[in-house]
């Protein structure tokens, strides 16, 4: 996708999910069909207008995989800071808990 190619996978495992793999439908393949495939190949090779039009679909796609590496430091930085702050919670609580004047 990066490159210019147009993406086409199946609809098995993560990629029938749009959450996962955030392609345009016609680019998701349900059931294998080699006439299906042949024509978007076709356009793609030998329709620079056809080409242009899918390239400008997948270009949310092509977006979505840039922008993952900064999603994934958001998700990180939020894990850590959630598990700090649980953790320091569970502290201040274990202290409260403990009497005084323990010998």
């Amino acid at each position: 996708a990066l490159a210019g190619c147009i993406v086409l996978t199946n609809r098995e495992g993560a990629a029938n999910f749009d959450e996962d793999v955030p392609l345009p439908s016609m680019f998701k393949i349900k059931n294998f069909d080699a006439d299906e495939i042949f024509t978007i190949l076709k356009d793609c090779c030998f329709n620079d207008a056809k080409y242009e039009e899918f390239k400008a679909m997948i270009e949310p796609y092509r977006n979505w995989i840039v922008n993952q590496h900064t999603q994934m430091r958001v998700c990180v930085d939020r894990f850590m800071e959630r598990v700090t702050k649980d953790r320091m919670h569970l502290n201040s609580s274990e202290k409260a808990s403990q009497p005084d004047d323990v010998f």
